[in-house]
């Protein structure tokens, strides 16, 4: 099943947008726009709601490292780190910019401490 969330337009002034589409057969989350507060709720509730229904290896593939916040980065990092404790990994990958390989968010004693991109740390 895949599921497209509509565009969003809190503000008609702001240049804000999330959209997420969700590919369930393949555990994959394609997200567009800027990834903030609210933007990594939503985000989190679909992992987890994946999570719910099975599915323990998933992939969420953003635009570009800069397109997340700090904020953000670490609710991602607590979702993996939970995650990791039910046997299961979050990988983030970027479909923008010179690096498009996956980066895994595991438990930190399975792989080191969980993180989206280590350039960026």
């Amino acid at each position: 099943m895949r599921h497209t969330s509509p565009i969003s337009h809190t503000r008609p002034e702001s240049d804000w947008t999330y959209r997420e589409t969700i590919d369930e057969e393949l555990s994959a989350i394609r997200v567009r726009g800027r990834v903030g507060s609210l933007g990594v709720d939503l985000l989190r509730g679909t992992v987890e709601e994946l999570s719910r229904r099975g599915h323990r290896d998933i992939t969420v593939t953003m635009d570009h490292p800069d397109d997340v916040d700090a904020c953000a980065r670490a609710v991602l990092q607590e979702v993996a780190a939970r995650l990791a404790r039910c046997d299961g990994r979050l990988t983030i990958r970027w479909s923008a910019g010179e690096d498009d390989s996956g980066e895994a968010l595991d438990h930190p004693t399975r792989r080191g401490r969980p993180r989206l991109d280590p350039s960026r740390e």
